[in-house]
This record gives structure tokens, sequence and C-alpha cells, in this order.
């Protein structure tokens, strides 16, 4: 019979690390995205740094995380490999279950062209020059 001399706790950070490098590392991720501020109001108690919700329940771990992807991917297949690799990650580095891993990929960036001006927002966020050459917006 072994002998339990002690607790092992994980702080959320540990975990929060984990999610970050994990998502940074996987090709089409071009950079963390930002915790939606009314999430972070929603669901108090749990740990968010920039990107990552944790939310841990018992030995089970519920992940969010919120990533910008690379314009040439897959979206589908960047966010199941996300799903597939954070989950290992966790239960490989700290042992615990993995309950969910929600990802969200909040936009796209498209890699620079040489000798093209960067923009300092997305497209998305840019309004155009000239009123005439504007998007409709559909609901």
């Amino acid at each position: 019979m072994e002998q339990k001399l002690g607790k092992v706790i994980i702080a959320p950070d540990v975990l929060t690390t984990i999610v970050r490098l994990t998502a940074l590392s996987q090709p089409g991720v071009r950079r963390m995205a930002s915790v939606p501020n009314r999430l972070v109001r929603v669901l108090r108690g749990g740990n968010t740094d920039e990107g990552v919700y944790i939310d841990v329940a018992e030995d089970s771990v519920t992940v969010d995380v919120y990533v910008i992807a690379d314009a040439g991917m897959n979206m589908r297949e960047l966010g199941e490999a996300l799903q597939r690799e954070i989950a290992r990650a966790i239960h490989d580095m700290v042992g615990m279950s993995v309950c969910r891993v929600n990802v969200h990929i909040d936009n796209v960036e498209f890699a620079p062209t040489a000798g093209a001006p960067i923009h300092p927002h997305p497209i998305s966020e840019r309004s155009p020059s000239d009123p005439s050459e504007g998007w409709e917006a559909r609901t």
C-alpha cells in the first residue's frame, strides 16, 4: 500500500502557461487573442490570462482558448489540432483529465508581402477610405 505524503497543488497559472505555449507552437496560430471582457464577468472564479480561460472542477479541466489564425489555414483542422494537442499536453504534463477544449478563432491575419503597408488593425476593424467603397453588414 502506497502512503500518501501530502497534496500536490498545481497553480492555475501553470495550466494557463501550458495551454498558451501549446497553442502558440501549433502551425497556423499567429498569436493569442484576448478573452472577451463579458466572459470574464460571467465566468468569475476561473483563471484567465491573455487568450486562455481555465476552469478546474475536481480533477477535470475545461479550457477556452482564443487565437488569431493564419489566413492560409483550414480553420476546422486547426481547431481540432489545438483541441487534441492542448488536451494531450495537460494530461501528459499535469496528469489531469480534460473535460473540454473550446477553441475560439477570433480573427485571421494574412502574412505581409514585401513592400505592402502594414495596417495596425485587422481588416474587419478598418473603415473604407472612400464611403462609396463601403461594405454591407448582413444580418
